[in-house]
């Protein structure tokens, strides 16, 4: 199979959709503590 994007690439769709996931996990209070991967989350994005 022939791709023209790399947004075509199943691996990529994949990709995608596990940040999806893992940023809707970020966003639940019970996760949101100091060191934890919601923390990492919101560092990477100032």
């Amino acid at each position: 199979m022939k791709y023209h994007r790399f947004e075509d690439l199943p691996v990529w769709k994949d990709g995608a959709r596990l940040f999806v996931r893992i940023d809707a996990l970020c966003d639940d209070r019970e996760v949101t503590r100091r060191g934890d991967i919601a923390n990492q989350k919101n560092r990477r994005h100032q």
